[in-house]
């Protein structure tokens, strides 16, 4: 598959998870066997067209601008695809589901030309983000995975999955928010693995349970005490605009003007003349 390789999101603190994002001409697969799932979105303007080879014969299917190829980890690729576009790949190892699907791997249906378009919106959020070199830190990744997944298994299942649910108690919740306040305070990054691990729930339901109970998404809530953390040491003695973004866990200057912006309106150099 010549698509063209920008991320291998280990660097973004999610192992088991590839983004490959590019154009792509007519490629062909015999016998080949991936241990990942494979999830392809056609990200351009045209149909792409998958001939493969069943029990039955041959099967033609179209892809349109869009639509989700589903190939499940294990399965033999017998296929060819014709035309020329733009393609987004999301090759997903079964690590990576155990950790933010539950206790154990999904299979998934073998599938082409699905519209999901919620989900084709997820996957090229991925990418855009891989593209950025992640400037919105692992717990982004993180949510946007969580919610990728989900979605894939509650539609594209093999077999039905039991629905495990779970609550976000007082007791849980206060440990999520100890924990955030904690690696904000350390400026170091945070993930909703760990964030689900603290409330003792799976990481899809974690997010859900998190919501429900806070009205913000864990990578939301992050973001805000980030920025809440940077409004304080700015109105400090003697701030250094360098030195906060770093602290608040900023990947540079330019990243802590933009969250200040968003979340006060303001620019840190407004909150270094408030405390003149």
């Amino acid at each position: 598959m010549s698509i063209a390789s920008i991320a291998e999101i280990a660097e973004m603190q999610l192992a088991g998870l590839a983004i490959k994002d590019g154009p792509a001409t007519a490629w062909a697969a015999h016998g080949v066997i991936d241990p990942r799932d494979l999830v392809v979105c056609n990200a351009g303007d045209t149909p792409f067209v998958v001939e493969r080879r069943t029990r039955a014969g041959t099967r033609t299917d179209v892809v349109a601008p869009g639509a989700l190829w589903l190939h499940p980890a294990g399965a033999p690729m017998q296929h060819r695809v014709h035309g020329a576009g733009r393609f987004v790949c999301v090759r997903v190892a079964p690590a990576a589901t155990r950790a933010l699907a539950g206790a154990a791997h999904v299979e998934l249906r073998d599938t082409i030309g699905a519209s999901a378009p919620e989900l084709a919106h997820l996957v090229q959020a991925l990418a855009a983000e891989a593209r950025a070199a992640n400037p919105n830190g692992p717990a982004f990744v993180h949510a946007l995975f969580t919610a990728l997944w989900g979605g894939l298994v509650r539609r594209f299942a093999a077999q039905p999955r039991p629905e495990t649910r779970g609550t976000l108690t007082a007791a849980r919740r206060d440990a999520v928010l100890a924990l955030i306040d904690a690696r904000v305070a350390d400026g170091a990054g945070l993930t909703v693995a760990e964030l689900a691990a603290a409330a003792g729930l799976s990481p899809y339901h974690f997010t859900r349970a998190f919501k429900a109970a806070t009205g913000a998404s864990p990578h939301q809530l992050v973001m805000r005490r980030r920025a809440e953390r940077a409004r304080l040491l700015l109105l400090g003695p003697r701030p250094d605009l360098a030195r906060v973004a770093i602290d608040a866990g900023y990947s540079d200057q330019s990243h802590l003007t933009r969250e200040l912006r968003r979340h006060f309106g303001v620019t840190p150099r407004a909150f270094v003349r408030a405390r003149r």
